[in-house]
């Protein structure tokens, strides 16, 4: 009985003991007497992780030696090199912020000392930023600014172009450049604003667009009924007369500038599991005191109840309702404190102190408190969090958080973390990642010109002067390339700059089969440039010079507006703010399209998509809704969707979108302005620039915006691919580009292209071809022919076939006579059409309010409004369009 006995005591150590081991995984140490696991790194790191009795973290380990690129503490813990003199205790012992070790740091020269530690590039020093953390490298650097002689100084000390004083558009920012100015007077084919020195169009005047600041232009009209000719699917304004979807009517938010989408025939109703918040907008319940507000208003986070807490140093008197709480060391002293007298309660008193017996019970990271019930409570320490349904304090993983700590790297440590950045970027106050090299600038489309704002400093230069109607931009910065489309002329134009910025010249490379460029994107690793096309709902391709198009996609779509490339791995991205809200990716060669961000019912997910812009260090997508007012993002594949910000104040109608660093960049047409926000945490809101003409499409301009974090390779180069036409990138292909043809071809295996002919099919032998004549001669004789009846017949059959050349070669001439009659035609209409659009163009403008986003836009024949103007209307405020109609 005994043996049996100490069989089964043997059975279950050695079952307990296989259990044991199998808790832990690969990357942890099993503590040995007791259950609990570690990460890895912390065996050996002298520091005892385990809390048993035997230290066994700390045991048998081997003699500590640091790597060459690490540098030993006094306590024998290695750290990276980087992290010496950092101005961060990394070390235990904090030996590596010795005082005496870090005087003897200097920086390198290309570098500029801070005094103490801390070392910047020298670029940073005197641009306008305190970059040190005592601000010494802006010290003594002089007067911020000096304008050129072709600029003026704004008293904010700005410089900008003279030509922009006294314009009647507040491009200082502080409004000094409109100051003091004689009294303007407008041209005779102009209309002058009321309380501003701004001239419009005069064909502007009662177009149901507000154009001057005091709205002066839509005052005292007759309204035409040629406006309101919006689509069954939308509504039409009262007064301004745009044309909004019908789900926006009454929906809590002014969307048509005049209200009327708003007016005092609205029943504003929510379903049962939805909150109306004040403004009558319909958000989920579960959005009701989620610590996020959701309605516009904030009313979501209004009248709240939360719920009292006694703090962990504290006793509860109410026994968990958290209605009364006294400190802890008023407990068992003889008075009573608890109104129900539970302070002294003899039971609570009698049992002794759980953490003096069991000093390791929260293990090395938690301090443990006595609940005076014979129960005790662990406090981790900062950095560290109980594990799920334990006491146990174990290590956070900062880096896994749902919020970021790092601006690009972050490496978790016990009880903390550390962030680094990757190559072209420096580590700036712990965690911010700073670009090396100059500021970057900010380019933008300013409809009439193109400009560019130095960030952080509000230095502000053209780029381009005199431009129609420029909406969409992007850049090459390899190549010094600059394009811009124009949807005034119907163009996509290619500038070429020096270095400095200087134009060198304007190319149109573009012209054709293009009708409403909303948005623009350059490929910058393979020189080709994509772009949206809203008049013919289409994606388009092509190089550099624009000689060879490609239609990419040209179904399901409905308003294609902002598109943007990941060349490194092959995607393009865009949004389409149609019926159907949403945002798409596929290929850069068109294959493998899918949904990625779709409005779903019942949900304020996306409703008018913007903008839209890639983080290529982040790996994610960002965008801005101009009906929800919101930037949200969703990493590249569509999943875990965010948000931002939403904020009906700074986000009113936004067009554009760029992300650089940390930042968030978007243009505003409400405000006329360009603004900025954090885009972790959709703090640090800033307004770069206000009162601009009207800021259209904006990239951030900088040589590290387009380098990758990897190596980027062009896998059409790598590969040495044979494609007569393009060849484009290719995430679904095995080689990771493909050959694609011009519309209209069929691309053969050998990657050529050839025109797609339909034929009909023949037989396996084919038949010669006979006349009449030859058939009835070979087919009406018997079968014992003689030769002499062979000779003749053959005769008979060269005639004939004599004939048939004959015939060919008349009806040959014939064709080509006629070919070329109806080609003469065709070129005799084509330019009667040219001269007839260009004369339309000069004495009509097409106008649509689709996008009520969109001041200026055209549209389609069966939805324009004409206007006739006495004159010419001027090329540098033509419209933008939803739709561009023909006659533009």
């Amino acid at each position: 009985m005994q043996q049996f006995i100490l069989l089964v005591f043997s059975i279950l150590i050695l079952v307990s003991v296989l259990v044991k081991c199998d808790i832990c995984t690969q990357d942890q140490f099993q503590c040995q007497t007791s259950l609990n696991c570690i990460p890895l790194s912390w065996k050996c790191d002298d520091d005892v992780d385990c809390g048993d009795h035997d230290d066994s973290d700390e045991k048998k380990c081997p003699p500590k030696t640091c790597s060459s690129d690490e540098v030993q503490c006094n306590d024998t813990k290695c750290i990276p090199q980087r992290w010496q003199c950092d101005g961060e205790f990394d070390c235990d012992d904090h030996s590596d912020e010795d005082e005496k070790r870090c005087a003897s740091k200097t920086c390198k020269p290309d570098e500029f000392s801070c005094g103490g530690q801390t070392c910047i590039p020298q670029l940073w020093h005197c641009d306008h930023t305190d970059d040190c953390p005592n601000g010494q490298d802006e010290v003594g650097c002089g007067e911020a600014t000096t304008c050129s002689t072709e600029e003026i100084k704004c008293h904010n000390g700005r410089c900008i172009n003279n030509r922009w004083h006294c314009d009647g558009d507040n491009d200082c920012g502080d409004n000094s450049d409109e100051e003091q100015c004689p009294n303007k007077s407008c041209k005779e084919e102009e209309f002058g604003c009321s309380n501003s020195t701004k001239c419009i169009a005069s064909t502007w005047k009662c177009d149901g667009d507000f154009d001057c600041p005091d709205h002066s232009d839509e005052m005292d009209c007759s309204p035409s009924p040629n406006f309101d000719a919006c689509p069954s699917t939308h509504f039409s304004c009262k007064v301004t007369k745009e044309c909004i979807h019908k789900s926006w009517k009454c929906d809590g938010e002014k969307d048509c500038e005049d209200g009327s989408d708003e007016d005092n025939d609205c029943v504003y109703t929510c379903r049962a599991d939805h909150f109306k918040c004040e403004n009558h907008h319909c958000i989920h319940e579960v959005m009701r005191c989620d610590g996020n507000e959701d309605c516009i208003d904030g009313s979501d986070e209004k009248n709240c109840s939360v719920p009292e807490r006694c703090s962990i140093d504290d006793f509860d008197c109410s026994l968990g309702l958290g209605t009364h709480c006294i400190s802890r060391d008023r407990i068992c002293n003889g008075v009573v404190d608890c109104h129900n007298a539970v302070d002294e309660d003899a039971d609570l008193c009698k049992k002794g102190n759980p953490c003096e017996k069991s000093p390791n019970v929260c293990l090395e990271h938690g301090i443990c408190h006595n609940q005076f019930n014979g129960s005790y409570v662990c406090e981790c320490h900062a950095g560290f969090a109980k594990a799920s349904g334990t006491e146990i304090c174990k290590d956070i993983d900062e880096c896994s958080s749902d919020h970021k700590v790092c601006s690009q790297i972050c490496q978790n440590t016990k009880g903390s973390y550390k962030c680094s950045c990757y190559e072209g970027y420096t580590l700036e106050k712990h965690y911010h990642c700073r670009v090396n090299g100059e500021l970057p600038w900010l380019i933008f489309a300013n409809r009439r010109d193109i400009r560019r704002l130095r960030i952080d400093s509000g230095i502000m230069e053209t780029l381009v002067e005199e431009t129609e109607n420029s909406i969409a931009l992007d850049y090459d910065f390899k190549h010094n390339y600059l394009f811009y489309t124009d949807s005034a002329t119907e163009v996509i134009m290619r500038v070429t700059s020096a270095p400095n910025g200087t134009l060198i010249r304007k190319d149109t490379i573009i012209h054709d089969g293009i009708k409403a460029p909303d948005g623009l994107a350059v490929d910058w690793l393979y020189n080709h440039i994509y772009w949206t096309d809203t008049g013919f709902d289409k994606i388009s391709v092509a190089d550099y010079n624009g000689n060879k198009q490609k239609t990419l996609i040209s179904t399901g779509l409905d308003d294609p507006r902002a598109i943007a490339l990941d060349p490194v791995n092959g995607y393009m991205y865009w949004s389409d703010w149609g019926i159907k809200p949403k945002i798409e990716r596929c290929g850069m060669d068109g294959q493998g399209r899918q949904e990625l961000v779709v409005k779903k019912e019942g949900l304020d997910i996306i409703e008018w998509p913007n903008g839209l812009t890639i983080d290529y260090i982040d790996e994610r997508l960002y965008w801005i809704d101009a009906k929800l007012h919101r930037i949200g993002t969703a990493k590249l594949d569509g999943r875990d969707v965010r948000t931002v910000i939403t904020n009906g104040e700074d986000i009113q109608m936004p067009f554009s979108l760029a992300v650089f660093e940390d930042t968030l960049y978007w243009t505003d047409w409400s405000t006329d302005s360009i603004r900025s926000v954090d885009k972790f945490s959709g703090t640090k809101l800033k307004t770069l620039s206000l009162g601009l003409y009207s800021v259209m499409d904006v990239k951030v301009y900088h040589e590290h915006k387009q380098k990758s974090k990897t190596s980027a390779v062009n896998q059409c180069t790598l590969n040495q691919a044979l494609c007569t036409f393009l060849c484009l990138p290719s995430p679904s292909s095995e080689k990771k580009y493909t050959c694609v043809c011009q519309d209209g071809e069929t691309l053969q295996p050998n990657g050529s292209c050839s025109t797609a002919v339909v034929t009909t099919p023949s037989p396996t032998t084919p038949k010669p071809a006979v006349t009449s004549a030859s058939y009835l001669t070979t087919h009406k004789q018997g079968p014992s022919y003689t030769d002499a009846n062979q000779h003749d017949v053959a005769n008979s059959t060269e005639r004939a076939e004599l004939a048939v050349q004959t015939e060919r070669s008349v009806g040959l001439v014939a064709a080509i006579t006629a070919g070329i009659v109806v080609a003469a035609l065709i070129v005799i209409i084509l330019v009667g059409l040219f001269i007839y659009r260009r004369y339309n163009a000069r004495n009509q403008k097409s106008m649509n309010f689709d996008n009520p986003v969109y001041r200026k836009t055209t549209t389609s024949a069966d939805e324009q409004c004409m206007i006739s103007p006495d004159e010419e209307i001027q090329s540098s405020h033509q419209p933008l369009t939803a739709d561009i109609s023909e006659n533009v």
